[in-house]
């Protein structure tokens, strides 16, 4: 409602958030296709994704992979439907083993060799 009574060309876009949709009725897809098809309308962008997963039931945080989010359906509908293009890994503060291996699940980070030094 906020956005169709700013100006057209107000600097505004939408953060979507991964895991808050995976809590919705709809689920994180429909969600996704209803609120771009919605922005496009309105001439409005997502601007931001903040990516966790969950099972659905609890905002929860937990490792891309590890809930019931289809990240491999969801994330070309967000960059190729959606026109985002910036993606952020949200953790729990303090568990930077949840985002290296986020980071793993999603191809940005390989696993170190044995024996190697931890990640800074």
């Amino acid at each position: 409602d906020l956005l169709t009574r700013l100006p057209a060309d107000a600097p505004l876009g939408v953060t979507f958030d991964v895991g808050h949709a995976n809590l919705s009725p709809l689920g994180p897809i429909e969600y996704a296709r209803r609120l771009i098809a919605q922005l496009l309308d309105l001439r409005r962008a997502i601007v931001n994704v903040h990516l966790h997963d969950n099972r659905g039931q609890e905002d929860e945080h937990q490792v891309l992979g590890e809930g019931t989010v289809d990240f491999g359906q969801l994330l070309p509908l967000l960059r190729d439907e959606g026109g985002c293009g910036r993606f952020v890994i949200e953790r729990w503060e303090g568990r930077r083993t949840c985002l290296t291996r986020s980071r793993r699940w999603l191809g940005l980070e390989r696993p170190r060799p044995a024996g190697a030094g931890a990640a800074r």
